[in-house]
């Protein structure tokens, strides 16, 4: 029997820094300490927004590894394994689980385009050979096949499939304000919320925003659960531009300059992803304003200038006073 740990928040599919082409781990420990201290759920690793089919096998490991270590049973930590192959899903799928992950995030096989039968199999097979609970990622837009209602219900009999990550791709409607902050939403099998704020704010979501604002979506997210429609409504005119602009751009480097500018990380993004261009930084820089001064607050943070200072290690050059005066202008 699997054991199926608590998971109910606000998930965020952690970007990795990158510095030089190689994975900046410093800047890593420090996203993690500080998206737990923030009161994050949970961590997504190697998701798409983590540039997770750029990592090398041995890049993967020790993220997971430095994540488990770093977290210390405080937040969940859930890892994409899902590829096109079903023998390296299995290996990559339990080599998570070694190394002390909580969930396993497994999109149906990609690329080969499988039938409703293979992808059954697929994910059977998967279960049968791993002891790590695992979590459906239904992603037609980038697997270009989708799961029927009918394979998912068969799949959600399986004992340690325990939930699904819906899917919110539909060329017919615009994305929804709430479809921009809050993701992607999870459903674990089993537990219903009763607010009706959260038919649309959702119990358990995966929000890349969080990336950059990792308190303001939790808060909102204990607001829908609370049902609370006018603090809801506040946090949402404060953070719908920003969470707009990061939708409207679609690709993970707008997350990351977002990331850059607030925490000092580099926002360096491997091919066949590129760096945002002048004009889509201003776009993200004015949609920044709105947040300075909860950003000054968070600039006194200890772990902020931890980082600051370590980073001053690496760079001589550069003092940790002008670093941090660096990311400041980038907003004001």
């Amino acid at each position: 029997m699997v054991s199926t740990p608590l998971l109910n928040g606000v998930i965020t599919p952690l970007i990795t820094p990158f510095r030089g082409g190689e994975i900046d781990y410093l800047a890593f420990d420090h996203l993690v300490k500080w998206q737990v201290e923030q009161g994050i759920a949970g961590l997504l690793l190697h998701s798409l927004t983590g540039e997770g089919p750029t990592l090398s096998a041995s890049e993967r490991r020790a993220l997971i590894s430095r994540a488990v270590q770093l977290n210390r049973g405080r937040a969940v930590i859930i890892v994409q394994t899902g590829t096109y192959s079903t023998g390296t899903t299995i290996r990559q799928t339990e080599e998570a689980h070694e190394l002390g992950a909580d969930f396993a995030l497994v999109v149906q096989p990609y690329y080969n385009r499988p039938t409703q039968k293979g992808i059954i199999h697929h994910f059977e097979q998967t279960a049968r050979a791993t002891r790590i609970p695992l979590i459906l990622d239904n992603d037609p837009q980038h697997a270009g096949v989708a799961m029927k209602v009918e394979t998912i219900e068969t799949l959600l009999q399986i004992t340690n499939i325990v939930g699904i990550l819906k899917d919110t791709s539909d060329a017919r409607t615009a994305p929804s304000p709430y479809q921009a902050i809050f993701g992607r939403p999870l459903h674990m099998t089993g537990g219903e919320t009763s607010s009706p704020l959260m038919h649309r704010q959702r119990a358990c979501c995966i929000s890349p925003v969080a990336n950059v604002i990792p308190d303001l979506i939790v808060r909102m997210q204990q607001l829908g659960q609370e049902g609370d429609a006018t603090g809801f409504g506040v946090q949402l005119k404060r953070i719908i531009e920003l969470a707009a602009a990061l939708e409207n751009g679609g690709d993970v480097a707008w997350l990351k300059y977002a990331v850059s500018c607030l925490r000092g990380i580099d926002n360096a993004v491997r091919l066949p992803l590129t760096p945002v261009d002048p004009e889509a930084a201003r776009s993200i820089e004015r949609s920044l304003r709105s947040l300075r001064v909860l950003r000054r607050q968070r600039f006194a943070s200890s772990l902020v200038q931890e980082a600051r200072v370590a980073r001053a290690v690496l760079q001589p050059a550069i003092s940790a006073e002008a670093l941090i005066s660096k990311s400041y202008s980038s907003i004001l």
